[in-house]
């Protein structure tokens, strides 16, 4: 079961929550970081919560900085009865759509709690697949506490990995935007082409393949027919590539590509 709350009084900052606690003992937050970033892994968490204090001064991991991030994961990781953390990687996220991909993991961040909670509580995403009732709440990881931690939690993992990527691949910049489409990225996939851990069913990372001739043709020679023709089917939906990458570039890839597919 799966019910959409599209709004909430903003000065009831934990009336839902207050609510289900009343209602259940014991019930999970749920909440995603990395939909939008161009590389890396979308990373879901879910947080158990129960009647036990949470640490002061918890809010949406985006309106804080690193070290408190830092900081509240540490704590949590203590008082929490429970959490699970899933990653859907690059390949995952091309195959199914960050939607579905994000999707699955929250399924599955949500089943892999080490204990089952009776309720939850998602940051606007419907989960009608549920074993047990969780209720999508608009803007909840702004007004929940248990939404709050999963952010914090998910945001703190994420962040780590790309911090690890950036070594591999310090042209990137990925330990200063994570992967999220800033120029510093773009002017890289521009300049460097893309890595492993690019998503290629978002259109920036596809023109830069496009636009690198030579990595092109290598990823021809290790995709499969069906990766070749998906990756052409998403080519061919463009348009006009973005302003960095030269058109006439763009239309001979493309030919390339109808070639490799038989075309």
């Amino acid at each position: 079961m799966s019910l959409v709350i599209k709004s909430a009084e903003p000065g009831l900052r934990n009336d839902l929550q207050n609510q289900l606690l009343s209602s259940y003992t014991l019930i999970a937050g749920l909440d995603e970081v990395g939909r939008g970033p161009l590389a890396g892994p979308v990373v879901v968490a879910a947080a158990l919560l129960d009647q036990r204090s949470l640490p002061e001064g918890l809010k949406d991991s985006k309106l804080l900085n690193a070290k408190t991030i830092e900081s509240f994961s540490a704590v949590l990781k203590e008082v929490l009865p429970g959490y699970k953390i899933v990653a859907r990687e690059p390949s995952e996220i091309d195959r199914l759509n960050i939607y579905q991909a994000t999707k699955q993991a929250m399924l599955e961040a949500l089943e892999g709690l080490p204990t089952k909670p009776q309720a939850a509580i998602s940051d606007a995403l419907p989960l009608p697949e549920a074993s047990i009732p969780v209720y999508a709440l608009v803007k909840a990881d702004q007004t929940q506490e248990c939404v709050m931690a999963a952010s914090i939690l998910a945001k703190m993992y994420r962040d780590s990995l790309m911090i690890a990527y950036d070594s591999l691949y310090p042209q990137y910049g990925f330990a200063s935007h994570m992967g999220y489409p800033t120029a510093r990225h773009l002017e890289a996939l521009k300049q460097y082409g893309i890595t492993p851990i690019h998503r290629l069913s978002y259109q920036p990372v596809l023109e830069a393949l496009l636009f690198h001739r030579e990595h092109l043709e290598s990823w021809i020679q290790t995709a499969t027919g069906i990766q070749r023709l998906n990756l052409l089917n998403r080519a061919l939906k463009i348009k006009k590539p973005s302003s960095i990458f030269c058109e006439h570039r763009f239309l001979g890839s493309v030919l390339l590509l109808k070639k490799a597919v038989g075309l």
